[in-house]
């Protein structure tokens, strides 16, 4: 038996699917197995002329395997249209040859992140959990229940509006900033545009681009000038009120997917999605009136004049 694991997982855009590489233990061989068995040599030819690191999830997997206490001996891949890709691992421990498909079944009813109790979500992947351990002064406690903000919203807060920013801001410089505000579950992103670099149809084209970000899970997107502070709801909300028109400036796809935890779609994740463009648009007949910074200064000088401490 060829003691194997794994060693990188890489996504292939040309082909829109994934190719793990494993490598045996004692570092000789290297095997790619990617969705589509007749591309396996052709991309790992491509792969094997790249020399890139290994990210940390990958020792992840490995641990994991590791505490199954078995060794990869096979990886059978399946691209699911609508679903990714899916699989089962062929392993070999101590009592022989063992295949792990992945277990699917109804999941729920339970407390969610979106603060609501979903009723039952069918065909999830389920896991068998035998055992947890915590450390006794942990840094992250857990997914809180009930309406937002919760901690575990503020951690994805950075996380996902830092991925989106990352895959869009190669093909659209003109995005500044990304987040994923607590109050949106997750499912609602606010892009902020430097507006030196808009040009016309720059927004719509950054709203459609969006929705390829997070594996499209994005329930609403939306779009700012850099003079809005995006962490601050009221500032969105100004905007929303103020530059906003509903008849040009939004966009609804009328069926898309996000998560089935979300429990205004239906069982399957399929949801509508809302695009608003809240920048300042040609023609636009205000200036934010806010004091200039001679008049700050000035202000200042004389606070003791007006009695203030």
């Amino acid at each position: 038996m060829i003691l194997m694991h794994f060693r990188e997982m890489r996504r292939c855009p040309e082909h829109h699917h994934a190719i793990i590489l494993l490598e045996e233990v004692s570092g000789h061989r290297t095997l790619a197995v990617a969705a589509d068995r007749d591309e396996s040599a052709r991309l790992w030819r491509e792969l094997g002329r790249r020399s890139e690191g290994t990210h940390p999830i990958y020792d992840f997997v490995d641990k994991l395997l590791e505490t199954f206490g078995v060794a990869t001996a096979r990886v059978a891949l399946e691209y699911v249209p609508g679903q990714g890709l899916g699989g089962s691992v062929v392993v070999r421990g101590a009592e022989g040859e063992l295949t792990i498909p992945p277990k699917t079944g109804s999941e729920g009813p339970f407390g969610e992140f979106c603060g609501y109790t979903t009723q039952q979500v069918p065909n999830e992947r389920i896991m068998t959990i035998k055992a947890m351990t915590h450390r006794k002064d942990p840094v992250y406690h857990n997914i809180w229940l009930g309406k937002p903000p919760h901690e575990h919203l503020y951690v994805d807060a950075l996380t996902y509006a830092v991925a989106a920013y990352l895959e869009l801001k190669p093909a659209y410089p003109v995005l500044k900033k990304a987040y994923a505000p607590p109050w949106g579950v997750s499912i609602v992103l606010i892009l902020q545009l430097e507006n030196r670099l808009k040009r016309a149809g720059i927004v719509d084209n950054i709203l459609a681009a969006s929705l390829y970000t997070r594996s499209g899970k994005w329930k609403h997107v939306i779009v700012v000038d850099e003079d809005i502070n995006i962490e601050d709801p009221n500032e969105v909300l100004w905007a929303l009120t103020t530059r906003f028109q509903p008849a040009t400036d939004m966009y609804v796809i009328p069926r898309g997917i996000t998560s089935t935890l979300e429990p205004s779609a239906t069982a399957e994740g399929v949801t509508s999605k809302l695009m608003l463009d809240l920048t300042i648009k040609q023609n636009f007949r205000g200036e934010v009136a806010e004091p200039v910074d001679t008049m700050r200064r000035a202000v200042l000088q004389r606070w003791k004049e007006y009695g203030f401490k």
